[in-house]
């Protein structure tokens, strides 16, 4: 939302703060478009200053509906921005009063001398509401907005994971995992336990290893990537951590952004692209982006994948997508593997089994495994038979380095040909990799 479009909406919320349930003929574009048409020597209005101080658009009476300033009534050293609650409440007390006099029967002969009744008899000493100046009468935990992870749990720990059980016992059966950061609403406290939902999953896990409310806010400040929330109308936007700073643009409510900094309880925040500055923390929610609770199966794909992507990086491979496969064609790629490279090779077999997979992903050769192994005159000596003794054994590393080409382990990048480094012809060659003693290459 661009600074102009904030500025708008935060005129518009001053002057309703302002002038209650005043109604004004030609409304608020009117009052703009006049503001704009009549006053165009004035090209510096700060149309927020006035309404902060309550001050009353007057029609000219030649020109229905159209409002205009009468700028000898401006006060140029007026500094504050909306009136509170309270000023609102006793401007409307004089207007009452004044209201019960007797009306004059006398026509008015001239101009009124005397300022509007709503219109405040002294600059306002209070700063906007959201951001108050005085010493609060209540404690700071009772001035702030409420934490958002009231009655939610996050896991607090920074490795390992917590368990998810059916009950509030460490002998219960486990239904779940929890990984540091999660979140879960709690539905039940019981003997140091959190009853919570999260995902899928409903169990219980042990309240020493998460925390909740002002704690979680904490945690996710100092371990997460942090976001806040504005949790007020309109709220100012600072050039320093303090109510004293000059305020540079306005944060609506539920806009949420990058924490990117914390100063004194307040919080540093890029506003607009290029454009930083600090809101009070006592008028923001905290939060992250968290995971939730996986059920058993989700955790054991889940694991899986981290192994994987461990393996892959331990080598310096690339992690894609999984091929499927059935059995019987994990044990013929498995045996091609054996047939190029010997049984103990596991990364020169990963990386013929890479090039039967980019095969596949080309089409050229056909889409299935069977097709690309047996297609006529790739791989040498397949079709006499050769081939079908490894099948029955191809070896425990073949078999691996099959099942992880097939599970997304890529160590060739997308080469689709290889051969002997004896046969290689490297002039003719874009690029190429040796590996176990096979060249895998593109060609020019």
């Amino acid at each position: 939302m661009s600074r102009k479009v904030k500025r708008l909406i935060a005129g518009i919320l001053a002057l309703v703060m302002v002038f209650g349930g005043a109604e004004y003929a030609g409304g608020m574009e009117a009052r703009f478009a006049a503001a704009l048409e009549l006053n165009t020597g004035s090209e510096d209005i700060d149309l927020e200053k006035l309404f902060a101080q309550g001050y009353e658009w007057a029609p000219k009476a030649e020109l229905v509906g159209i409002y205009t300033i009468d700028w000898e009534d401006v006060d140029p050293d007026f500094s504050g921005a909306y009136e509170t609650e309270e000023d609102t409440s006793e401007n409307t007390e004089e207007s009452t009063e004044e209201h019960t006099e007797a009306p004059s029967t006398e026509a008015p002969t001239e101009e009124p001398t005397e300022e509007p009744t709503e219109e405040p008899t002294e600059e306002p000493t209070e700063e906007p509401t959201e951001e108050p100046t005085e010493e609060p009468t209540k404690s700071p935990e009772e001035e702030r907005v409420p934490s958002a992870y009231e009655g939610y749990a996050v896991i607090s720990l920074l490795t390992d994971y917590v368990n998810v059980r059916s009950d509030a016992s460490a002998e219960a059966a486990i239904v779940g995992r929890m990984y540091p950061g999660a979140k879960g609403a709690i539905l039940e406290v019981r003997d140091g336990w959190y009853h919570i939902t999260s995902g899928s999953v409903d169990g219980w896990i042990s309240a020493q290893y998460a925390v909740t409310g002002r704690d979680a806010d904490a945690f996710v400040k100092t371990h997460m990537s942090a976001t806040i929330t504005v949790a007020t109308d309109v709220l100012r936007v600072r050039v320093g951590a303090d109510v004293e700073s000059a305020y540079l643009d306005y944060a609506l409510r539920n806009e949420t952004y990058a924490m990117l900094g914390e100063e004194n309880g307040w919080y540093l925040i890029e506003c607009e692209p290029g454009v930083y500055g600090y809101v009070n923390g006592n008028y923001v929610t905290i939060g992250a982006n968290h995971s939730i609770a996986m059920n058993n199966d989700e955790v054991a794909a889940y694991e899986y994948q981290k192994y994987l992507e461990t393996k892959a990086a331990s080598m310096g491979a690339q992690l894609r997508g999984a091929t499927y496969a059935t059995e019987e064609q994990v044990i013929l790629l498995a045996a091609l593997c054996r047939h190029e490279t010997g049984v103990d090779e596991y990364y020169a077999s990963l990386a013929v089994a890479n090039v039967v997979i980019n095969r596949i992903l080309n089409g050229y050769w056909g889409t299935t495994i069977e097709s690309v192994i047996y297609a006529p005159g790739q791989f040498q000596y397949v079709e006499d038979g050769i081939l079908d003794r490894y099948i029955n054994n191809p070896g425990a590393n073949c078999i691996q380095a099959a099942r992880d080409a097939l599970a997304g382990i890529n160590n060739v990048g997308g080469y689709i040909y290889f051969c002997s480094e004896k046969k290689a012809q490297y002039d003719k060659y874009e690029s190429w990799v040796n590996i176990g003693g096979n060249v895998f290459y593109q060609r020019k």
